[in-house]
This record gives C-alpha cells, structure tokens and sequence, in this order.
C-alpha cells in the first residue's frame, strides 16, 4: 500500500485513480506513471537515495522521457536533483518515514543526500539559452517541455565543473 500523496490538488488524485496507473512503492519520493513504460519506471524504487539513477528519475533519464514542468519553475524540477547523485559533493543524511510492513506501521531509517535546489533557475536559463525548451500556456499556466536526459546532462555539468 502507498501513503496518500502530499498534494491536495484534485488532479493529482484523480490520475492516482485512473486504469493503467503505477505508483512507486516509496514513502518520501513516490512517482506515478502511466502509460507504456509505467511499470518498469516505478518498479523497485530504492528506499535508500530515492532520487538515484536507480529511481524513477533514473528510468525516466534511461529512457529519454520527457519532462512537462506545468505552472512552476525550474526550481521545482525534482529531474536535476539526479544530477546531484552524479557526484560526492553531498553530505549523507539518514531520514525516517513511515512504511506498511505485514499490516503494520513501521519507520524505517533511509540513507539520502542533504539535497537543496540552488543553481536549478540557473539550469533552466541555460537550457533555454540552447533553445532545448519549449515554452507553452495551458490556461494561464506556463509550461516547459524538455528532455529528461539533456536536462540532467546539463545540471550534472553545472554541478560538477572544477
């Protein structure tokens, strides 16, 4: 079983619910997914560095998906925090949260980065200074569409000079 999701956005529980959706088992950093690939983007999602190349931030870089920020900035795009797991510039934190085990609630302890979203606008200005966004308006909206890979590719570079 899955914890509610901390969004009280509507929207975001009625995809919840929709046929064909997959949720990652992870009690702090729980994606959905639908679609073709679903399955293999949630499945086995670490509890231990939750935003890994082995989560479905990962999959998502792998697979060459698409990110679709809608109605917020570059400061809250989770896909450059893969980035950061590109490197040991991080300190190392134990985190704890609740998880179902055999009907029961249990916490358990989760090794993660001490991660924060500083140099993530600059990131985005650079991607749309290599014009690799694209720039839309659903209602009144802003909406950036961009590769997950090249994203990650760029933030890893930022992140990583010297």
């Amino acid at each position: 079983k899955l914890s509610p999701p901390d969004s009280k956005d509507p929207m975001i529980h009625q995809f919840l619910r929709n046929d064909g959706v997959v949720r990652s088992y992870h009690p702090i950093y729980s994606f959905a997914a639908w679609g073709k690939y679903a399955k293999l983007i949630c499945d086995k999602h670490p509890l231990h560095f939750g935003l890994s190349k082995d989560s479905p931030l990962g999959k998502l870089s792998e697979l060459n998906s698409y990110v679709l920020l809608a109605g917020c900035g570059y400061d809250d795009c989770t896909m450059f925090q893969l980035a950061r797991y590109n490197g040991n510039q991080l300190p190392i934190k134990i985190q704890s949260a609740p998880i179902e085990q055999n009907t029961s609630m249990v916490w358990k302890d989760m090794l993660d980065l001490e991660l924060n979203h500083s140099g993530f606008e600059v990131i985005g200005e650079v991607m749309e200074e290599r014009k690799i966004v694209k720039n839309m308006y659903i209602n009144a909206a802003r909406c950036r569409f961009f590769s997950a890979r090249e994203a990650v590719s760029i933030a890893t570079a930022y992140f990583h000079i010297g």
